[in-house]
């Protein structure tokens, strides 16, 4: 009997608005999404961690991951530090992205106490992160210069060490492709079963934004993703394909 291949699929931004829960709650409870990355400082993480107590109790059945978040990313959706250090530098709101001159020469101590400081939210609302991944980048270094980034990879490693977190980062991915998305579920888990074992599909399901928000210009693919992810067919699907939905620290942890 022929093995199925492993893909996890990934729900990123929790706690980012209302209407990311909700789909992702779907999807979690649809039992395809198997890792969902919570953002430690979003604007909703408080209330998506109350859902999860609400409708999974303390055993969850899939990861829950720190979405390591140093972007604001969108204007009307700013995300602010989380501890001391890191607000002498940013003390409202992180900047949309790297590109903002005060992380030319950010110490790396003060990055780190952030990163701790967003584990600890987390665990604070009673969720136990399995995984770390990063927000627009944050554990990529890209803005970091060579010797810096170096030493910022090794301490990531180690962080995940001492913490027993598995570096999503460090894990093959997986693109499915917009004419997929557009052909439903079949068209969908086909392209997964033509990915790597073991490859993440990072996806963003979310519901519909009012048409004033930044997001709304992008949101269509985002409402994609829900409707396939949640559809009551997606399992047998997978299964006809040969695909196994699976939870990253199930198999890396």
């Amino acid at each position: 009997m022929q093995m199925s291949k492993k893909i996890h699929i990934r729900a990123d931004d929790a706690g980012s608005r209302v209407e990311a829960d909700r789909a992702i709650l779907r999807c979690l409870q649809a039992g395809t999404v198997k890792n969902v990355s919570v953002l430690a400082n979003g604007e909703t993480v408080r209330a998506f961690a109350e859902l999860l107590h609400k409708y999974f109790g303390k055993d969850v059945p899939f990861c829950i991951g720190l979405h390591f978040c140093l972007t604001s990313e969108w204007p009307d959706m700013p995300k602010g530090p989380l501890s001391d250090v890191m607000k002498v530098y940013f003390p409202a709101a992180f900047a949309a992205d790297f590109k903002d001159p005060r992380w030319a020469d950010m110490p790396l101590e003060v990055i780190l106490c952030e990163l701790h400081a967003q584990l600890e939210r987390l665990r604070q609302l009673g969720l136990s992160p399995d995984y770390l991944d990063g927000h627009m980048g944050a554990l990529e270094g890209y803005w970091m210069l060579e010797e810096v980034k170096g030493e910022y990879l090794q301490e990531l490693e180690k962080f995940c060490r001492t913490e027993s977190l598995v570096n999503c980062d460090n894990l093959p991915r997986v693109r499915v492709p917009a004419e997929a998305l557009g052909g439903g579920g079949r068209s969908v888990v086909e392209a997964l079963s033509k990915a790597h074992e073991g490859a993440i599909w990072i996806t963003h399901p979310c519901e519909p934004v009012p048409e004033g928000s930044a997001q709304h210009a992008i949101n269509a693919s985002r409402v994609q993703e829900l409707a396939i992810l949640s559809a009551p067919e997606l399992p047998s699907l997978a299964e006809e394909f040969g695909v196994a939905f699976s939870r990253v620290a199930t198999e890396h942890g």
